[in-house]
């Protein structure tokens, strides 16, 4: 950052670049102590071994599947939308 964009910064903008510097450090922090962590478990820990998921895009989700009576409620739902747009 050149000093002239450096002193045009205002005060609330300087707190936000540290406190985001500061997050992006402790999260360099975490992922490098489940690296190792994951790594020596990995080694060491033998067949029990579960290593730690970082990631929160990496975890399954369950998808929950509609109930006949939700896929009702939500065709009722349509039904009475195209009746009442008929009425105008």
């Amino acid at each position: 950052m050149s000093p002239t964009t450096f002193y045009a910064l205002t005060y609330k903008e300087a707190k936000l670049i540290l406190e985001g510097y500061k997050q992006e450090q402790e999260d360099n922090y975490y992922y490098n102590y489940y690296a190792v962590y994951n790594a020596i478990g990995a080694f060491l820990g033998g067949k029990k071994f579960a290593p730690v998921e970082v990631f929160e895009n990496s975890k399954k989700e369950d998808k929950k599947k509609a109930t006949k009576e939700e896929k009702q409620q939500i065709l009722d739902m349509f039904r009475d939308y195209d009746k009442a747009k008929g009425d105008y």
